[in-house]
């Protein structure tokens, strides 16, 4: 058996966001406040989908297990709670369209740090 502290997981866009297409945009938080972010740009064909509460884009990683699903609510967060919990990606894909979009997220990055000390003891490996 081997224990590990730390997983990583460093993927990168299939097809990257060229840095000179990175300006500055208005971004609406949680809390209605608007804060000017830096801002990554690509006009390509996405798997796109249209809910009532959401729009959402897949963009593909570099690995062909993984894939970035960015979801953008159309009216504030909380409409994004009255969405079923049983909404499947096989469901919501299933009726994706594949138009030209205009993509624009707010450069990010992620770090997490969880305690898988219950899941490893339910494991035997505790």
């Amino acid at each position: 058996m081997v224990l590990v502290n730390a997983l990583y997981l460093k993927a990168q866009w299939l097809e990257p966001f060229k840095e000179k297409n990175t300006k500055p945009m208005d971004f609406t938080r949680a809390d209605g406040k608007k804060v000017s972010v830096a801002a990554i740009f690509r006009q390509a064909n996405f798997a796109y989908f249209d809910h009532s509460a959401f729009e959402a884009v897949e963009i593909n990683l570099d690995s062909p297990d993984l894939m970035f699903l960015a979801i953008k609510p159309k009216q504030d967060i909380t409409s994004l709670y009255r969405v079923p919990k049983e909404i499947s990606l096989k469901e919501l894909f299933g009726e994706a369209k594949y138009p030209k979009v205009r993509l624009r997220l707010p450069k990010f990055k992620v770090n997490s740090d969880l305690d898988l000390s219950k899941s490893l003891d339910q494991l035997g490996m505790g």
